[in-house]
């Protein structure tokens, strides 16, 4: 069995530009993890820790794809293995206002939802264009942010099913 994972990634460059490039990895076999891996990409903002009151300066990068236990992540920068860091994930979630307003005009709008982490990362694979591609185990990660982030996996996951039942 064959799956294709794309990611679709737009990152800015220093000096203003945008890149624009397509990722792709095809998987073979049966998926081994735990939790579903989903193609997604997804904005955040990234640090290296290296003791607790030594941190590195933000950096930026988008998803590949993301499960509940992990994540890979493509940056801009090389970067050592292993390697503790901190993340933050900005999702779009799904938010039914309780408000009488809200429910008048039954509104459903879209928030973006700051997920925090933790994590280590496990392997750096070099990309073209002077990307790298990180692959991140999650080693600390609230209970809110895991059921936020479960949520928008698996609303994401169906949202995949449904467009291949449609093609």
């Amino acid at each position: 069995k064959q799956i294709l994972h794309i990611a679709h990634v737009q990152l800015a460059t220093m000096d203003g530009n945008i890149l624009h490039c397509s990722l792709s990895h095809i998987e073979y076999g049966a998926q081994q993890r735990a939790s579903r891996r989903v193609a997604v990409p997804v904005k955040a903002a990234w640090r290296t820790i290296r003791n607790s009151n030594l941190h590195s300066a933000w950096g930026e990068g988008v998803t590949h794809d993301i499960s509940n236990t992990g994540m890979r992540l493509v940056i801009p920068t090389p970067l050592e293995v292993p390697q503790q860091i901190e993340a933050m994930l900005y999702i779009n979630i799904d938010i039914n206002h309780s408000d009488s307003e809200a429910k008048r005009r039954k509104e459903n709008t879209h928030d973006l939802q700051e997920i925090r982490l933790s994590g280590l990362v496990k392997y750096a694979k070099p990309l073209p264009f002077g990307m790298t591609a990180l692959g991140i185990f999650f080693r600390r990660i609230s209970e809110l942010d895991k059921l936020h982030l479960s949520r928008f996996l698996a609303d994401r996951a169906d949202a995949v099913v449904a467009q291949q039942k449609a093609s």
